[in-house]
């Protein structure tokens, strides 16, 4: 299909371990690659991926979905007005699912299927507040059953920050929720968030005390439009990442996540911090 010249770009959307030969198919044949995350198996073929399309220069994306999500646009639209949360001081993120209860679920590593979803978004959110990336970490199974649990985790970021971080799929309560703060000397936002219910504050230094008062953050009108169009909405980035039209995580992204979730790993096998 893809050597026919009828296609411009090819959907991978099969399991994780048929990821790598299906991407170097297309990126051979010249076609552009929407990838289902995790990317590869390991941080090494998904870097190879990465390398791959870079070097012929072909467009990529990966399904980060939560990029797409409301509290992450808000919030992303948010820092960007009012110019990050001043000097960052902390920040925390969870991933709160309720898969394990679900007879039908398919058991799978967390740290690649649900982790590489929370490193991404953790990826994003630390740049659009100015907190810098994740340069190190260090973390521990929630429970001896792992991979299939959960995990639990600091991060510290080049900015100095210590990022803590959790992600349970034995979250009671929780379909597929998430929580993050984001805390500077200026002003702080936190989200929550789980389907289609959303809370948003925002505190600012001085705003009448001086540590500042949780207020209530509106969602604007067209990001709203936008969400009730969801996955519309969501189908249309990917193919806009693509096509030179949206910026979106691609194969370099998605191979972070794959570095940050080996070095989790290592971390608790060799009990230190590990640079992903």
């Amino acid at each position: 299909m893809v050597k026919s010249g009828a296609i411009d770009a090819l959907y991978v959307n099969t399991p994780h371990e048929t990821h790598v030969e299906l991407c170097r198919t297309a990126l051979r044949a010249g076609c552009a690659v929407i990838c289902e995350k995790p990317l590869a198996p390991t941080a090494r073929e998904a870097e190879k991926l990465a390398e791959a399309a870079e070097r012929a220069e072909i467009r990529t994306a990966v399904n980060f979905t939560y990029r797409s999500v409301l509290g992450f646009r808000m919030a992303e639209r948010w820092l960007g007005e009012h110019g990050g949360v001043g000097t960052p001081l902390h920040a925390r993120f969870e991933l709160l699912q309720g898969h394990n209860f679900r007879p039908d679920f398919t058991q799978g590593s967390a740290l690649l299927d649900s982790g590489c979803h929370l490193f991404d978004l953790i990826a994003g959110l630390l740049e659009a507040g100015g907190l810098g990336a994740v340069t190190h970490v260090r973390g521990e199974p929630l429970s001896g059953d792992e991979p299939d649990y959960g995990w639990t985790f600091s991060g510290r970021t080049r900015s100095g920050v210590v990022v803590q971080a959790l992600f349970s799929r034995s979250a009671l309560g929780w379909r597929n929720g998430l929580r993050w703060t984001l805390s500077g000397d200026g002003r702080a936002l936190d989200v929550e968030t789980d389907g289609p219910w959303l809370r948003v504050r925002a505190a600012e230094r001085g705003d009448g005390v001086a540590y500042g008062t949780w207020t209530e953050v509106d969602v604007p009108a067209d990001l709203a439009a936008d969400d009730a169009r969801f996955p519309a909405y969501h189908l249309d980035r990917l193919v806009g990442a693509v096509r030179g039209e949206e910026v979106f995580p691609g194969f370099r992204e998605a191979a972070y996540t794959n570095r940050l979730a080996e070095a989790l790993a290592r971390s608790t096998t060799e009990d230190r911090w590990i640079a992903p």
